[in-house]
């Protein structure tokens, strides 16, 4: 999860939105399947993190400022323009991972 958060650091610095976009979502879904493979008693929730994101995004268990970083992380670059694009996945990723670190 680290490697992957200092990855999405050095694509901004880099101004590779989409790849800082991608590892910041990889670096989120690392710590969500963790969640859920200790919410479900080691069960594995085979998904990508995009799809876990997404799960996030609208399980209404989890409190709105977590469900609208994920939507943000989620909402595709063609939607630079959305109220929902986010042009700071890093910080996004950092909200997720440690409300879902709190959880563990």
């Amino acid at each position: 999860m680290a490697e992957e958060l200092a990855n999405a650091k050095q694509a901004l610095y880099e101004n590779n939105d989409g790849r800082a976009r991608a590892c910041a979502r990889r670096a989120v879904g690392i710590v969500i399947k963790e969640y859920w493979v200790q919410k479900q008693d080691g069960a594995v929730h085979p998904q990508s993190a995009l799809d876990e994101l997404k799960d996030v995004s609208r399980n209404e268990q989890f409190p709105v400022d977590i469900r609208k970083a994920a939507i943000r992380l989620t909402t595709n670059v063609k939607d630079r323009l959305s109220p929902d694009f986010t042009l700071h996945p890093v910080h996004d990723a950092e909200i997720l991972i440690n409300y879902f670190k709190k959880l563990l």
